[in-house]
C-alpha cells in the first residue's frame, strides 16, 4: 500500500508485499493477530499493514458482500479490490444471448463512459462500515483494447471506492505512455506489475513517462525473475 513520505518515488507496495510480513513474524505474534478481531477486521501487526487483493479469494462466491465477509473471517482491513463485483453491483449489463464479442465490447464500453459513481460509492461505504479500506482496484478496463473514455471511468471508479490508484500489469512502452498521459490529467496513480519478467529496470521507461506511472511490486516475481534480492532495487527506489 502507498505511503505518503514515498510517493515521490512512486513506489507501491501491494498486499503481496505486505503479505510476506506475515512470513517474519513469531507464530504467537501472528496468532495474536488473528485472535485480537473484536467488532471489526485488523490487519495492522506491530506497526505492518497485512493486506490482500481479492483475487486470493477468486475460487469463493464474489458478490460484494461475499467478499467483505472473507475479509472479516481473515481479519484483514485493508484490500487491493479485484474482479468483477464491483461492475456487477453497479449495473453492468449481462451478456445478451447470441451478442458478438465486438458488440459486447461496445456495450461495455458505452455503460462505463455514462455509469454514475454512486454505486461505487456505496460499496466503498459497506466496505468502510466493515472497518476495511479499499486501497487499490484493479479493474479490466486499462488494456489496449479499452477506449480512453473506459480508463478514465476505471480512474474515477477507483476515486469513487477510495483506492490511491489502479493497478494492471504492465503493458509495452507505448500503452504505459498512454496510460500515464490519461492518469496524468485525471491525476489518478497508474501502478504496473510485473511477473518473471521483473528486472531492477523493468519499469524505468513507464516511470519516465508520468509522475503517475508507478510500480506495483510483487516481491515473489521479482525474485524469481531476477534470481536475487529485492532489498537492493527496493533501496535503489527509496533514494531516487
Amino acid at each position: 500500500m502507498e505511503n505518503n513520505q514515498f510517493s515521490r518515488r512512486r513506489f507501491i507496495g501491494t498486499g503481496a508485499l505486505a503479505a510476506t510480513g506475515a512470513l517474519l513474524l513469531s507464530k504467537s505474534s501472528f496468532a495474536q493477530a488473528v485472535l485480537s478481531v473484536a467488532d471489526k477486521p485488523n490487519s495492522v501487526v506491530k506497526g505492518v499493514q497485512i493486506g490482500v487483493i481479492t483475487y486470493s479469494f477468486r475460487a469463493l462466491p464474489g458478490t460484494i458482500p461475499d467478499l467483505i465477509q472473507y475479509c472479516v473471517d481473515c481479519n484483514i482491513n485493508a484490500i487491493e479490490l479485484m474482479g468483477d463485483a464491483p461492475e456487477a453491483y453497479a449495473g453492468l449489463p449481462k451478456r445478451e444471448p447470441g451478442q458478438s464479442n465486438a458488440d459486447r465490447n461496445k456495450a461495455v464500453a458505452d455503460w462505463r463512459a455514462s455509469v454514475s459513481m454512486d454505486k461505487f460509492k456505496e460499496i466503498r461505504k459497506m466496505f468502510k462500515d466493515a472497518g476495511i479500506s479499499i486501497y487499490a482496484r484493479k479493474p479490466s478496463a486499462l488494456d489496449p483494447r479499452n477506449t480512453d473514455a473506459e480508463i478514465v471511468y476505471a480512474f474515477n471508479a477507483g476515486k469513487a471506492l477510495g483506492a490511491s490508484h489502479v493497478t494492471v500489469e504492465l503493458p509495452n512502452e507505448a500503452h504505459t505512455k498512454r496510460l500515464g498521459d490519461l492518469a496524468t490529467a485525471n491525476k489518478f496513480k497508474v501502478a504496473y506489475h510485473a511477473h518473471s519478467q521483473a528486472t531492477p529496470t523493468l519499469w524505468d521507461a513507464a516511470l519516465a513517462q508520468s509522475e503517475y506511472n508507478c510500480i506495483n511490486l510483487d516481491l515473489g516475481h521479482y525474485t524469481a525473475g531476477t534470481s536475487s534480492s529485492p532489498i537492493p532495487f527496493i533501496e535503489k527506489i527509496m533514494s531516487v
